[in-house]
């Protein structure tokens, strides 16, 4: 860490808000990147081949917790387990640190050569933990070949800091794809309750969550002996269920908690709650309490056809949820958790659920899932410990979840789960945008978990979408 900028950070402590500076770019001329050992200055002609590579790189280790360390160049050992700034706040001056991270998802921004990001910060203060949201930040390739990333200042709470607002940002000097590292200069900062700065040169070494050649060919016979659980709109003839009117909004909503193994407390009360307020609001709706497999694909066939020249398709679901090579799985209750082939044979694909959306409907798709709580298959088929992953967002659609990526949400010792509380409580809200809603429901579950749980979506949108509209 940089004592200096620390020390004048604090002596200029009214100042402070100017004391979260920029990466030194100037510190670094351009950023190579190293593949099979031959590292190339990344210019104008390898530009979106190299800034494809890194999402790539960034991709392939979602939801895998990385550490961050100081370091005196790209070769050389870690000189700290963390990064460090000198925090004043509160009663209690101290060192506060970047401890970890784990990426929760990237896309492509929103102009040339650049990525959006969503990454979970571990971070302390005199060796205990803060309550942190997640941040959004960026990954930009500049005109002069130097790639800068930049995470916006996010929430953190410490019992005598109070409230504080931390970012970070790190010019690159150097990425290795085969050693997935990542190296070069840093900023880290805090304002708020809490002020203080640093900087240095760090590494980060990102994880690769990819499974192993012999693990896939497992899981791809797997699948393939149970395809009878993939849903498609062409596989058999949709239900005799009417089009709604151009224009409606119709919405599915599942709740299974009748489970043999595992079974849960609120989701058949947190599926009534939602039709409930979906129905105030205008819904046509379709409503499924504890759903087999038969029952449910039997249901979401019913429903595309429902949802055709629909203005807005919304498919709620509590239940168990379970990921698999990085892809999601909503599982029925007649499910034997025993197997994986069982599993797999009795649940629902959500991406091939949403790209089936996407074919019935060219109105807005929103897909909430309140799941998240256990995932039953052998470790050696996750690509994460717990949770699901991420789902890109199909055009026009709106994705989210009770919890970040990789992350499991709670039940709640209520009559609903936190989150589908927040939710209903905010429904209601004339005019409110549909972005808002959800904002206002991160909010709320962080606070009423503790920080424990962080809900997080994913979207598509073009336009502003408003559930109380007529």
């Amino acid at each position: 860490m940089n004592r200096f900028v620390s020390t004048l950070c604090i002596a200029l402590l009214p100042m402070l808000a100017g004391c979260v500076s920029a990466p030194p770019v100037d510190r670094v001329q351009v950023t190579v990147l190293c593949n099979n050992r031959v590292c190339t200055p990344i210019d104008a002609n390898n530009a979106t081949r190299s800034i494809q590579s890194i999402k790539k790189l960034i991709y392939d280790g979602l939801s895998r917790e990385f550490s961050a360390c100081e370091t005196s160049g790209p070769n050389n050992p870690c000189t700290s387990n963390d990064l460090g700034m000198f925090v004043l706040g509160g009663p209690i001056p101290g060192r506060g640190a970047l401890k970890s991270a784990s990426f929760l998802s990237v896309t492509d921004g929103p102009v040339a050569n650049s990525l959006n990001l969503r990454i979970a910060l571990r971070e302390t203060f005199i060796g205990t933990p803060l309550v942190c949201s997640h941040a959004d930040g960026t990954l930009t390739l500049s005109g002069a070949g130097k790639v800068v990333l930049e995470f916006a200042p996010h929430y953190c709470n410490w019992a005598l800091v109070g409230n504080v607002f931390t970012s970070f940002s790190m010019v690159i000097d150097r990425i290795d794809l085969n050693d997935r590292l990542v190296t070069g200069y840093y900023s880290l900062a805090t304002t708020g309750t809490g002020n203080g700065a640093g900087s240095g040169y760090a590494a980060l070494r990102i994880p690769d969550g990819r499974l192993d050649f012999g693990t896939l060919q497992e899981l791809d016979t797997l699948i393939k002996s149970n395809a009878t659980n993939r849903l498609t709109t062409a596989e058999s003839p949709a239900p005799a269920t009417a089009p709604q009117p151009e224009g409606s909004k119709v919405a599915l909503i599942i709740g299974n908690a009748g489970y043999k193994i595992s079974p849960l407390q609120n989701t058949r009360n947190d599926a009534k709650s939602m039709a409930a307020s979906l129905k105030a609001l205008g819904f046509k709706q379709t409503v499924l309490i504890d759903a087999n497999h038969d029952l449910m694909e039997s249901g979401l066939r019913a429903f595309m056809e429902q949802a055709r020249s629909s203005a807005i398709a919304l498919v709620y679901y509590a239940g168990h949820g379970v990921e698999i090579n990085g892809r999601n799985y909503l599982v029925g209750t007649d499910v034997d958790m025993s197997s994986p082939q069982q599993v797999l044979a009795h649940s629902i694909d959500a991406t091939e659920m949403l790209s089936a959306l996407g074919i019935a409907t060219q109105g807005a798709k929103i897909l909430i899932l309140d799941a998240c709580r256990d995932n039953p298959f052998p470790e050696r088929f996750r690509r994460q410990a717990h949770g699901l992953a991420q789902i890109e967002a199909p055009v026009e659609t709106f994705i989210a979840f009770s919890t970040s990526p990789g992350k499991v949400a709670e039940d709640g010792s209520g009559s609903n789960s936190p989150y589908t509380k927040a939710l209903i409580a905010r429904l209601d809200r004339e005019n409110s945008a549909l972005e808002a809603i959800f904002r206002d429901v991160r909010k709320s579950v962080v606070n009423e978990t503790n920080g424990r749980q962080t809900p997080w979506e994913n979207t598509s949108l073009t336009a502003e979408i408003k559930l109380s509209t007529p």
